[in-house]
């Protein structure tokens, strides 16, 4: 009978495929570790990468592609390297969950093992990221045997969803990647944000392969906030003993409903009579709204041997009996007579003197204008005068001052020439002359800048132009009356489109008035340093005997102050890191008025002015579901820069994006450059005020105005 043999090419084929699959398993589970980073920046090969992988052909050139990725890791300013266990299409792997087997398109080409031991020559970290069919992370407990198996070696390191226990932080916007043991590693971060994370010891993902080929201006920005900060920031260390920090004992209130807040030590639980609270942070930060019975209701806390009671009293609301109104003191002016505006840094010019929020212009101190009409109301209960002028607007009595006849001022401001100083900056205009004459503003929608000052003459030359201004031209205004004095005159500067004005202020100095035509800044040409040249204008809100408001923590905490500064420090370091040139209003517990500042941003004439705060709402509710960022802007040049910041800080810590809100706040009327009010953050809600005295948090919060004023250049 005649033997039957096993054809040769089918015993090499096997053999073949023996050695390839022992081989693959053998490096996958049995080959030396890869490097171990701590706190590591790491690159994400996403699914642009493995298209690009399984479009090579020919193997070598995929073993070429698989060889570049720690150079180009290490390009990017990356420490690891993240692969997605993904199956299926784009995947390196068959659609299954019980076994780790390669994809056949890969024709034998184990990218893992490749991946692993490149990294681990070039002293970059490796990480599997376990996910399903869809690419959606799997936690430890629904990851399959394979996944197991592998997370007992020690590379690559088997990330799962989820974080190590004990870990926590203030990112709330981020997703959380362990490998079950102490590693935390965070997804969906920004670059400032990954900065603060490295700082603070921990690691995360800076982008993706083929986001970063797109765009590789995020690794830029780590590798700026990756300098040491040259600011130490002060300490916002929240206590944890247990206590009642607001309200006092003692405390009235005539609403039904009061929030208690408080700090504990997060280590143990903390009752408030007798039934536990909740603590949605790490740091023991609690609030807590109740309902109060008419007359005393006390409360207890307790925590281990610590125990505290206060006593609150709710009241019913007396009847209120309106005061009768009395005169303020001031008087009907009489048509034509002039005023002379007195307010402590800027008054309004109001459509309805009734109104604060019907705002037609800013005024600044000093102005002076002529008044068409009076007329009396009460408010606050006081009687008092509004005064008109000829262009309608009105002007409280509060607010000015009238002139008599005999005062040498009251005379029509006159003005014989007009000359220009051009720098880099801007052009420097002067009205020549005497007076301090009202001014109204008009922009047009080609750019151009109208300056009207309806109470003042003109007899002079007016030059063509600055080197800044395309334009200039002067227009006497005619009076609607016959006979009457001429109607003031205005200036129209107009501006090149690729050249157009940033901000403009108008001071009235011995020489004359002064008009600045600020040029809009540029960014560098500089990668490492993209806002040098650019100058910012940073406003710690509050300070000295302004406390601002108070956190959960009362006075035993940070307060709205203090946290105020810290914030401003943090970003003033992340600003420079980038190249901006950086100044502040108030360098300690200093008290500073309202007008103080806006003084400061109208002298220095920076390219960016943002005042700093915290939020807070009334305890007379629950303060659980209030957080969320809101940023307030006036002027419309104002408002992208305010978009931008609450987009961001949204985006960081996964709160609410309250939006850019228009509103009057005294610090914003400004039109030197964009000015913004940023509220960051509600120091009366347990969670964000923990991530606002975070230091890891504040850093992350300075980051983001760096990469909101970034932005709001770049356009």
């Amino acid at each position: 009978m005649k033997r039957r043999t096993f054809p040769f090419f089918l015993c090499l084929l096997f053999l073949l495929v023996l050695v390839l699959v022992t081989g693959f398993l053998f490096a996958l589970f049995f080959s030396p570790p890869a490097a171990r980073v701590e706190a590591p920046a790491l690159l994400a090969l996403d699914e642009g990468w493995a298209r690009q992988l399984l479009d090579c052909t020919d193997k070598s050139d995929r073993l070429d592609f698989l060889d570049a990725v720690p150079d180009q890791a290490e390009a990017w300013g990356c420490q690891g390297v993240l692969i997605r266990g993904r199956y299926g299409e784009d995947g390196f792997f068959e659609d299954k969950t019980d076994t780790l087997t390669l994809a056949p398109a890969l024709d034998g080409t184990d990218p893992v093992s490749r991946l692993k031991t490149r990294c681990a020559k070039a002293g970059i970290a490796l990480y599997l990221l376990v996910t399903d069919e869809e690419g959606t992370p799997l936690s430890r407990e629904d990851a399959p045997d394979w996944a197991l198996k592998l997370a007992e070696k020690s590379s690559p390191v088997v990330l799962f969803a989820g974080q190590a226990e004990g870990f926590s932080t203030t990112l709330k916007g981020a997703t959380a990647y362990t490998d079950g043991e102490e590693l935390t590693l965070l997804d969906g971060v920004s670059p400032a944000s990954l900065a603060a994370l490295q700082q603070a010891g921990t690691g995360g993902v800076l982008g993706s392969w083929n986001d970063l080929e797109q765009d590789a201006s995020p690794a830029r920005l780590l590798a700026s906030f990756r300098q040491a900060p040259e600011e130490t920031l002060p300490d916002t260390s929240l206590p944890r003993q247990a206590a009642i920090c607001y309200p006092s004992d003692g405390f009235s209130t005539y609403y039904d409903t009061l929030c208690l807040t408080g700090t504990s030590d997060p280590a143990s639980e903390v009752l408030l009579n007798g039934q536990p609270v909740d603590r949605p942070g790490s740091q023991g930060v609690w609030t807590k709204a109740v309902t109060l019975a008419l007359g005393e209701n006390t409360f207890t806390l307790t925590q281990g041997d610590v125990s505290q009671t206060v006593t609150v009293t709710y009241k019913t609301p007396p009847e209120w009996t309106p005061a009768q109104p009395e005169s303020d003191g001031s008087v009907e002016a009489q048509p034509g007579q002039w005023l002379r505006v007195t307010a402590d840094g800027i008054a309004s010019l109001l459509a309805d003197y009734q109104d604060s929020s019907t705002i037609l212009a800013t005024i600044p101190q000093g102005a002076m204008a002529r008044v068409a009409d009076s007329a009396q109301y009460t408010t606050s209960s006081k009687i008092t005068w509004a005064y008109q002028l000829e262009n309608g607007g009105w002007l409280r009595a509060s607010d000015v001052e009238l002139l008599g006849q005999e005062d040498p001022a009251a005379a029509l401001p006159a003005f014989t020439g007009l000359s220009v100083l051009s720098a880099q900056e801007g052009d420097l205009w002067t009205l020549e002359g005497t007076g301090t004459p009202l001014y109204l503003e008009e922009r047009g929608e080609d750019g151009s800048l109208s300056l009207t000052f309806p109470d003042a003459s003109f007899e002079g030359e007016v030059p063509q132009g600055g080197e800044f201004a395309a334009s200039v031209s002067l227009e006497q205004n005619e009076s609607e009356e016959e006979g009457e004095e001429a109607a003031g005159f205005t200036l129209r500067f107009t501006f090149d489109e690729e050249n157009p004005l940033w901000g403009y202020t108008v001071r009235y100095a011995q020489e004359g008035v002064q008009i600045f035509l600020k040029r809009a800044p540029r960014l560098s040409d500089d990668p490492a340093a993209p806002l040098d040249g650019v100058r910012v204008l940073l406003d710690a809100g509050h300070g000295g005997e302004d406390n601002g408001a108070s956190g959960c923590a009362g006075t035993t905490g940070p307060l709205e102050k203090d946290l105020n500064m810290a914030l401003a420090l943090a970003a003033k370091a992340r600003l420079e890191q980038l190249g901006a040139t950086v100044n502040l209003t108030r360098q300690g517990d200093d008290t500073l008025t309202l007008a103080q500042r806006l003084d400061a941003v109208n002298r220095q004439a920076p390219d960016f002015f943002l005042s700093l705060h915290h939020n807070s709402i009334a305890l007379t509710r629950d303060t659980l579901d209030v957080n969320g960022t809101e940023c307030y802007w006036f002027t419309p040049q104002s408002e992208e820069l305010a978009a931008a910041l609450t987009s961001r800080f949204a985006a960081a810590f996964g709160c609410n994006d309250r939006g850019a809100r228009e509103d009057y706040y005294f610090v914003t009327r400004t039109t030197a450059c964009p000015a913004v009010l940023l509220e960051s953050g509600f120091v009366t809600t347990a969670l964000e005020y923990e991530r606002c005295a975070d230091e890891t948090g504040l850093w992350a919060e300075g980051g983001a105005v760096a990469e909101a004023v970034l932005s709001t250049l770049a356009g």
